[in-house]
């Protein structure tokens, strides 16, 4: 009886084991994937497009460093739009600077036939705003914003620049002079009255929409000694004029179409409104003087050289529901928005 309950559960072995594998064995296998196709019947990926804006980099000139870092150019934008717009401005301001920043590296560009940097270095373009726009790393962002806003701040830079990938500025099909500021003081100024280019598209425009800017009205005081001081003038003879006439001691000779100062005389000596504002630590040329005795207040309005898109115009438009197209057209009259994939600037 052993041997046969033995020899049964054997079998019955067998039978667990050995069918389930007989069957598996005449079950298809997997489907072999079809034989490449020759060489002459594949299809070829289509090519990239020309200036494909995620493959161009830009080489910066860095001001405190002295050294030339080249960087993608979209990430790039973000350091420039974080350097030259408040973050918490209208995500439809921040597009506008976007593009604007972009169109402003793109001019200068050397691959795509832009001019480089008139900062002296061998580069593209500089962080220095005295030749260029401005830039900024992510530890200065830090600095600027604090850790607990730094990644709120970005991811809206950021946002402001992948939504408007490879957007540029175009007036007769070639990037525009890119140039901005932050507050107009109701109007913004013809390029001609300032550098004396003359743009078709920087021309005077209404900007209403200031009022929530800092710049929008300030004061700037000087005695009679500290404006001779600042600008190398007789400290007595200057004094001598206010006492006796104050018309004398400092009179505006000449002002542009806006109402900007263009010409002043001070203390017999003529001025141009630049260098004032350079020499007086100014926030723009428009301005308006109160004399006395003691000395002279200047009002002014509005902060930058004027010409081109308010920032702060910018953002008080969208506010009031316009888009960045609509923004950008509003400051550059008569220019269209353009791909960059669609520029041939290189020449070939």
């Amino acid at each position: 009886m052993r041997h046969i309950f033995i020899s049964f559960l054997l079998l019955l072995i067998i039978v667990i084991i050995f069918i389930p594998w007989a069957m598996m064995r005449g079950l298809p296998g997997p489907t072999a994937p079809d034989p490449p196709a020759p060489p002459e019947e594949r299809e070829e990926p289509a090519a990239p497009p020309p200036a494909d804006v995620r493959q161009l980099t830009i080489e910066v000139a860095m001001s405190g460093s002295g050294r030339v870092e080249a960087m993608p150019l979209e990430e790039y934008l973000v350091g420039v739009v974080a350097a030259e717009m408040p973050a918490s401005f209208h995500p439809e301001a921040l597009k506008a600077q976007a593009v604007l920043a972009r169109t402003y590296a793109v001019s200068r560009l050397r691959k795509l036939g832009g001019s480089g940097t008139a900062a002296g270095a061998d580069a593209d373009i500089s962080d220095d705003p005295d030749y260029d726009q401005a830039w900024i790393g992510a530890d200065k962002m830090r600095d600027r914003w604090g850790w607990l806003s730094y990644w709120s701040h970005r991811r809206r830079i950021e946002e402001a620049v992948s939504t408007t990938e490879g957007v540029v500025v175009t007036y007769e099909g070639e990037p525009i002079e890119a140039v901005y500021h932050s507050t107009s003081g109701g109007r913004t100024e013809d390029a001609l009255s300032v550098w004396g280019g003359e743009h078709p598209y920087l021309t005077s425009v209404e900007s209403p929409h200031e009022d929530h800017s800092p710049y929008n009205l300030t004061r700037h005081r000087f005695t009679w000694a500290e404006l001779a001081g600042l600008l190398g003038l007789d400290d007595g003879a200057l004094r001598a004029l206010a006492a006796d006439q104050q018309q004398q001691a400092l009179r505006v000779t000449e002002r542009t179409d806006t109402g900007r100062v263009s010409q002043v005389h001070i203390a017999g000596e003529s001025y141009c409104a630049l260098e004032i504002r350079r020499r007086l630590d100014l926030p723009s040329t428009w301005w308006e003087p109160e004399k006395d005795s003691e000395g002279v207040t200047l009002t002014a309005r509005g902060f930058g050289h004027g010409v081109g898109m308010s920032q702060y115009g910018a953002d008080g438009m969208a506010q009031r529901g316009y888009s960045f197209r609509e923004i950008i057209a509003h400051y550059y009259p008569d220019t269209s928005l353009q791909s960059l994939t669609d520029l041939d600037k290189s020449g070939e």
